[in-house]
């Protein structure tokens, strides 16, 4: 590029210089004729009927094409019309200043050309590094209960579980394969997003659906104390799916108990909004501190700062928990008091417009 403008810099200059070259040696034929043949008056004004030569009293200026008639009339100068030369000049500049406009601006295209080059590459490594962290995160989630129920069955073929034993390693079986269900759950949604998974959007009444949903799943969630506040707000419609509202709130009661040190502790209420309704989970786990609340939200990601050193789930839970509620109309937003607050995550549907 450096290269390219010089080169033409060089032409342009030298463009100039051959311009300037013929109307001397114009001129100087002219001279020529003035002082050998004298075919022309020696007097001020335009030689014959060319324009852009003449004879002055003035004293040319520097920079012109001129010549003293030092041999027939001192005083006088032959001349180059100082317009015409200024007109080069100009002409010249406004060349020069072309390229340089051309040549920053393909400066200015090829750096930014190179910056997208960088970020398109760096989001290719971090885009691999995401995904092989999140199978690897699969692989871990998908042995750990293939283990245990092979323990377990391998433990029943033996005979060495007791009788008194024999209900209690069942229900750790039946744990190990909810797990497997869930995780199958997420990868498959997840992937359905990239073919623009079709919802059946119907209208619910929040509080029957939120009541059904907790008779139906809240002790096979996770363990704890969970309040669910919705007999002052009976009655409100929204419209969405829902398989979709159950995944939700199967991601977003998982989360809150996975990473929970203590007994969970959560409350559910719901309100109306502008929009619809809002739902809010209330939970006392690790939270997190702010600026992180979108960062929870990203597909393959942990704001692992904010969470145990131990690695849990695919981190596809709340990206594909969003997903679903923008789907459907609405959002989810996150809110905490800091590290070790808990958090509070609320699930915005639409209502009647």
């Amino acid at each position: 590029m450096i290269w390219w403008s010089v080169f033409i810099y060089r032409s342009i200059g030298e463009r100039t210089m051959l311009r300037k070259s013929i109307l001397t040696h114009e001129l100087d034929d002219i001279y020529q004729r003035i002082t050998e043949d004298k075919i022309v008056p020696v007097v001020p004004g335009i030689v014959g009927s060319d324009h852009r030569f003449m004879i002055t009293e003035r004293l040319p200026a520097t920079g012109s094409i001129a010549k003293e008639l030092t041999g027939i009339q001192p005083g006088l100068f032959l001349m180059v019309d100082e317009q015409i030369i200024k007109e080069i000049d100009r002409d010249e500049q406004r060349k020069k200043l072309m390229v340089t406009g051309e040549s920053g601006l393909l400066a200015l295209v090829v750096l930014i050309s190179v910056i997208f080059l960088f970020k398109f590459v760096g989001l290719e490594r971090r885009s691999l590094r995401e995904m092989e962290e999140f199978w690897g995160r699969v692989s871990h989630e998908i042995k750990t209960p293939i283990t245990g129920i092979r323990s377990f069955l391998e433990s029943l073929r033996s005979g060495s579980i007791s009788s008194e034993q024999l209900p209690g390693f069942i229900e750790l079986a039946l744990k190990q394969i909810g797990k497997q269900e869930k995780l199958a759950e997420n990868v498959l949604t997840g992937s359905s997003f990239t073919n623009n998974i079709k919802l059946n959007i119907e209208k619910l009444d929040v509080g029957i659906f939120l009541l059904n949903y907790f008779d139906d799943h809240s002790l096979k969630l996770t363990k704890g104390e969970v309040m669910l506040s919705v007999a002052e707000n009976e009655g409100i419609t929204v419209y969405g799916d829902r398989y979709g509202l159950g995944v939700i709130l199967d991601n977003l009661i998982d989360n809150a108990g996975k990473y929970a040190d203590k007994e969970l502790k959560l409350r559910v209420s719901v309100e109306r909004s502008l929009e619809g309704a809002v739902i809010s989970l209330r939970d006392n786990g690790p939270g997190f501190s702010p600026g992180q609340e979108s960062i929870i939200f990203n597909a393959y990601k942990y704001a692992r700062e904010e969470l145990p050193d131990t690695p849990h789930g695919t981190g596809m839970g709340l990206f594909i928990s969003r997903k679903l509620a923008r789907q459907m109309g609405g959002d989810i937003e996150a809110v905490s008091d800091g590290v070790g607050k808990g958090a509070t995550f609320k699930l915005i549907l639409p209502g009647e417009s």
